[in-house]
């Protein structure tokens, strides 16, 4: 990736897949638990340690 790139994470809760973007390049990886992995980076620890559950409770 080149500095300034733009990053785009997308979970389609039908499929139980995530989703990179990056410029005109995609990949997918199935499942739950990758989801939950990658949006822990952000949510893993924040002063509102229920924030991540919630959210990812609305997806199932």
């Amino acid at each position: 990736m080149k500095e300034g790139s733009r990053v785009t994470l997308q979970y389609d809760p039908e499929k139980k897949s995530t989703t990179a973007l990056v410029g005109s390049s995609s990949a997918s990886v199935a499942g739950v638990a990758f989801m939950k992995a990658v949006w822990s980076i952000w949510l893993g620890k924040i002063d509102q340690p229920k924030l991540g559950d919630q959210l990812i409770g609305r997806l199932k």
